[in-house]
């Protein structure tokens, strides 16, 4: 992808200004570093916005940077080519209306983007990171210390370009999972755990009492019914004798009064030995004979004949009943033993209907003395079962906080085994191109003075060893060997080699990492256009790219 053209509508100093474009080198002559660094920013920025870092977001300073009182908002547009179409993109740089569209130069249809206010996906597939990082080159920027390269070349090496280091992602991920260390609540889970054993299961042990107790209540009750079956059949007995009081005290015997069955047989003698109900019988008996006879439809004299009988034959049979019960006869005196028996019935129906039973003393007691462990017991399992439920709230509060927990480390373990997979592969694939490249790209670059780059320490590799002697235990850095086979450390060049060493670093990276064609842009306050190294390094870019902006200030500048 390259940019035909930019348009900067409204962005700092520049109004409507138009910078026309080809493929190759273009060379953008500044009035002042201002310029370079506005057109730096327009030109990153119109291809993925100003971000977070570097933008509006940051400050109401940086805002009013490429904003200007009465004037429109920040604005600009391009037309690029991709894939051999041309596109015109369109963006807003409002802080609080941040907008992005690309239209077809050739049909004018809108293209929908796949991402908010990007044109990753449609036009390139490069991210703003690796754009900002190694397709922006700034020729004045301060050389980075040789721990800072090689820390610079191993970050690239595992992240493609991400501006993130994997190592330190990984620690920083490893810190997070110290805040959810749950090994301490193992611990009083465990404690926990012990103590709810120690109870046992007190939930069967309650449960084991109380049915117990239900049924020594059982028990006591069906032997008190049998014993009340007992005394109905003794107080209904005609010749029942009652126990008397002074013998129960002295037998020591509890009683309970049980109420007598009524004498259902007495009762219905009486009923049936009342002349009234009986003349009334009688009477009904007439009426239902003459109810039938009219139903029957006889006629008057045989139904009247009928009735009569029936009067004459109901009558006859009421007096022969009343004479056979006694009623006609006179107030005779009993003898000794009628006597008796109406004084037994009497004192029957006359005095209370109750007798008492007899239980046994120690009968009673066992009851009452296993009713009363039972209870203590039960009192002793609920505060146990209530203990029990504590520390079963807790331990289960715990358990829960211990899961969530879990859960958290095992999502970071797995965010950084995808981590070290993703960077190791991308290390396998990528570092060996970076550490091949680079040697090659310094001794273009230096006209062969300077010729191989070796790192390090902690990034040191295996084949420096056989070159520069024991690299690997030095400290973090980087070491140059010069065309004369001499090794120097990097830090002890002078700016003009540090620089020609960083360019190679750089775009060796640049190569191993983005496989698509995007523009270079290129930052130069001091005017060096024109000199062996910028030489060297433009004809190094146009071996590699498909288009180089140059933003040239300095004293040449107009």
């Amino acid at each position: 992808m390259y940019i035909n053209k930019l348009s900067l509508k409204q962005f700092g100093k520049f109004n409507n200004k138009d910078i026309q474009l080809e493929t190759g080198i273009n060379l953008v002559k500044c009035a002042d570093e201002e310029e370079v660094d506005t057109l730096m920013d327009f030109t990153t920025g119109i291809l993925y916005g100003i971000s977070k870092k570097r933008g509006f977001a940051e400050s109401p300073e940086a805002y009013r940077r490429y904003s200007r009182d009465g004037y429109a908002e920040p604005a600009g547009k391009a037309y690029v080519t991709t894939d051999g179409e041309k596109y015109l993109i369109e963006r807003e740089f409002a802080r609080n209306n941040k907008s992005a569209s690309v239209v077809s130069a050739k049909n004018g249809i809108e293209t929908a983007l796949k991402y908010p206010n990007s044109f990753k996906g449609i036009l390139f597939d490069t991210d703003r990171n690796s754009f900002r990082e190694l397709k922006n080159i700034d020729l004045d920027a301060a050389p980075e210390s040789g721990a800072g390269l090689a820390d610079y070349a191993d970050r690239i090496s595992k992240s493609a370009g991400a501006c993130i280091r994997a190592d330190k992602a990984v620690d920083s991920l490893k810190e997070q999972r110290q805040d959810f260390d749950n090994s301490g609540m193992a611990v009083e889970i465990k404690k926990l755990q012990a103590e709810m054993n120690s109870y046992g299961d007190v939930e069967y042990d309650l449960e084991s009492v109380r049915n117990d107790r239900i049924n020594e209540l059982q028990s006591y009750n069906m032997e008190i019914a049998r014993l009340k079956r007992e005394a109905r059949n003794l107080v209904n007995e005609k010749n029942a004798v009652i126990p008397d009081e002074d013998d129960d005290r002295e037998r020591e015997r509890i009683f309970l009064e049980v109420e007598a069955i009524p004498d259902e047989t007495s009762e219905k003698e009486k009923i049936q030995n009342n002349p009234f109900v009986i003349i009334g019988a009688g009477v009904a008996v007439v009426a239902i004979v003459t109810l039938f006879s009219i139903i029957l439809g006889f006629q008057n004299s045989i139904r009247q004949l009928f009735v009569i009988c029936s009067i004459v034959f109901v009558a006859v049979t009421i007096i022969d009943g009343m004479v056979r019960k006694g009623f006609f006869e006179g107030a005779d005196t009993p003898d000794e033993e009628d006597f008796e028996k109406v004084v037994y019935e009497l004192g029957r129906t006359t005095e209370s209907r109750t007798v008492r039973i007899e239980i046994d003393k120690k009968f009673q007691d066992d009851h009452d003395d296993k009713i009363a462990e039972l209870k203590e017991a039960e009192t002793v399992l609920v505060k146990k079962r209530d203990e029990y439920n504590e520390l079963k709230t807790r331990r289960d509060e715990l358990l829960k906080k211990y899961q969530e927990y879990d859960t958290e480390k095992k999502a970071i373990d797995q965010a950084i085994e995808k981590i070290t997979a993703i960077s190791s592969s991308i290390e396998r694939e990528v570092s060996a191109k970076i550490h091949a490249d680079m040697s090659a790209i310094l001794s273009r670059l230096s006209g062969g003075s300077l010729r191989d780059i070796y790192f390090t320490g902690r990034y040191a590799k295996e084949d420096s060893t056989g070159t520069v002697g024991n690299a690997g235990a030095m400290a973090d850095g980087a070491l140059v060997v010069d065309g004369g086979g001499v090794v120097k450390d990097y830090n002890r060049l002078n700016n003009k080699d540090k620089l020609m060493v960083c360019m190679a670093v750089k775009i060796a990276c640049s190569g191993a990492v983005i496989k698509e064609k995007m523009p270079v842009v290129i930052a130069d306050r001091g005017d060096r256009f024109g000199t062996p190294f910028v030489d060297s390094l433009l004809e190094l870019l146009l071996e590699k790219e498909e288009q180089i902006i140059y933003y040239r200030g300095g004293t040449h500048a107009s």
